[in-house]
């Protein structure tokens, strides 16, 4: 107890140091001196950029879309005619009626005939401008064709008929359409089928048969049958 006491009269006198005031300056020395350095940080700029996490955003050009119409093709073909304007022409065939082909030659069948006068309507013409294609109902489809060079453009006269004030001679025969025993006769001589025909039955019915040839050699009994 009373060496506590000499050494509080110590301190107090001076003679040994206050320890606990001089720890207390001293931790009050090394605080001040950390706050002067993190001072002296924190106003020292730094040097090193501080990178940005934020992505710089790149604008995008605008693309206007430009829409390209196309016209559409019709699907309805423009119509042509190819055929020959309807053309009204007669039949001009004094020495009989003219016949009616199934096509435009002698090669085709006989689908009828008309008489001298008779009028047609022309809806067309062959490659070689020789035969009219003809409106005939009688015909499958409607269609016939005739020799172009027995035709009119206007309406024939009519056939030659006798003088009307003379008498009739009542036992005189008909014409006959040729001659059964001379000249010799061919299909050249006749413009027509028909008219060849004609010569052809009218010497057989007489007994003289196919006196010139007009049959040819098929014997079929129709004369001249390449003749229109």
């Amino acid at each position: 107890m009373g060496f506590l006491i000499l050494i509080l009269l110590g301190i107090v006198a001076g003679i040994f140091p206050d320890t606990v005031a001089t720890q207390t300056a001293e931790a009050q020395a090394r605080k001040a001196s950390a706050n002067q350095t993190a001072t002296i940080i924190a106003l020292t700029p730094s040097n090193t950029p501080t990178p940005s996490n934020t992505p710089t955003a790149t604008s995008t050009p605008s693309v206007t879309a430009t829409e390209t119409i196309t016209p559409t093709p019709s699907d309805t073909p423009i119509p042509t005619d190819t055929s020959e304007p309807t053309e009204t022409r007669y039949i001009d065939a004094p020495q009989g009626s003219v016949n009616l082909r199934s096509g435009p030659g002698t090669n085709f069948d006989t689908i009828g005939e008309l008489d001298h006068r008779a009028s047609i309507e022309v809806t067309g013409r062959s490659d070689d401008r020789e035969w009219y294609r003809i409106e005939y109902e009688a015909a499958p489809n409607d269609i016939a064709w005739v020799f172009a060079d027995l035709t009119s453009a206007t309406r024939p006269s009519a056939r030659p008929t006798s003088n009307a004030t003379s008498a009739p001679n009542p036992t005189a025969p008909p014409a006959a359409p040729c001659s059964c025993t001379g000249p010799d006769l061919d299909c050249s001589d006749f413009s027509t089928h028909n008219a060849a025909q004609a010569c052809y039955d009218y010497c057989v019915d007489r007994g003289f048969g196919n006196v010139h040839n007009l049959d040819g050699d098929d014997n079929d009994g129709r004369a001249c049958e390449r003749l229109p």
